[in-house]
């Protein structure tokens, strides 16, 4: 049985090769390539396993910083911490998707309204432009303005259909 144990090892390895080797020497990097695999779909958003990875990553820096780095990602695990940023970024696409239909929109004078608003961007109770770029650039999840406008725009949006769905409410 070594002969054929022998030639079964050899196409295994033969197979290995022919189907991920090609992967390591294409132009993208793995972790390019696998950024934009989608994760879930809906409607007709992907939500792409790189805006998984920055969203866990985000939430991961939160609980660190909450519980002051005594968090282990077995912890996380047992928590279900991946299936409820998950389930986070699916409501959130449900939501944008529902307000997009609704015909809910910010403008850009929200957006820098808001922006301008935040305490961490202020220095002696003023907007610094400075600031602003620090702050994005030396997180530990690095973000350029423009991605943290469309998320600020995105929470924005969400918080609109919210106050629009419940505002006749009465308790």
């Amino acid at each position: 049985h070594k002969n054929w144990l022998k030639w079964s090892l050899f196409l295994v390895v033969i197979a290995f090769i022919a189907l991920y080797f090609p992967d390591f020497m294409s132009t993208n990097t793995g972790a390019g390539t696998s950024n934009t695999l989608p994760v879930a779909r809906v409607g007709s958003e992907e939500i792409t396993a790189g805006a998984f990875r920055t969203a866990w990553q985000r939430q991961v820096q939160a609980f660190t910083q909450a519980y002051g780095g005594n968090i282990n990602p077995q912890l996380l695990r047992q928590l279900g911490l991946e299936q409820q940023i998950l389930r986070q970024l699916i409501d959130e696409r449900a939501a944008l998707a529902e307000a997009r239909r609704l015909g809910i929109t910010v403008s850009d004078a929200e957006v820098a309204q808001r922006i301008y608003a935040m305490p961490v961007f202020q220095e002696n109770g003023v907007f610094s432009v400075e600031l602003y770029d620090r702050v994005l650039a030396y997180s530990r999840v690095p973000m350029t303005k423009a991605e943290f406008e469309q998320n600020l725009r995105n929470a924005l949006i969400v918080d609109k259909l919210r106050a629009a769905l419940t505002e006749w409410v009465t308790v």
